[in-house]
């Protein structure tokens, strides 16, 4: 994967000004979903990343880098917690646009976003 003017150094922008934001960002965090959910900080409550699987696979097969997102519950009710939800996706596609990566999602929080090649 390239460093630094590629696509990986783009995300690795993105991810730096989401940080910046007070999300919690981390790129090739754990080995899985299941692994990067349970080991991510309390304390941001908007999470993106991606695991070593989507690292390894994004290598291996090219085509796109999944990333992952959510936010924490808290005591906000399910339509809160969805539109919230929503609009971190939308930040996080915009931010991975704004420095020139090209981005692929079906606009639901039930789905990841791509970055594509």
């Amino acid at each position: 994967m390239e460093n630094n003017g590629g696509t990986w150094g783009k995300v690795r922008k993105a991810f730096a000004i989401l940080r910046k934001q007070g999300v919690e960002a981390r790129m090739n965090f754990m080995c899985c979903s299941s692994c990067a959910c349970a080991n991510m900080d309390d304390k941001r409550p908007k999470k993106v990343y991606f695991h070593n699987q989507d690292t390894d696979n994004y290598i291996k097969r090219g085509g796109s880098l999944a990333i992952r997102y959510w936010v924490e519950q808290g005591k906000d009710s399910d339509e809160v917690q969805e539109s919230k939800c929503l609009e971190h996706a939308k930040n996080i596609k915009a931010i991975l646009e704004s420095v020139g990566c090209k981005v692929m999602w079906e606009g639901s929080t039930s789905k990841i976003l791509e970055v594509i090649e």
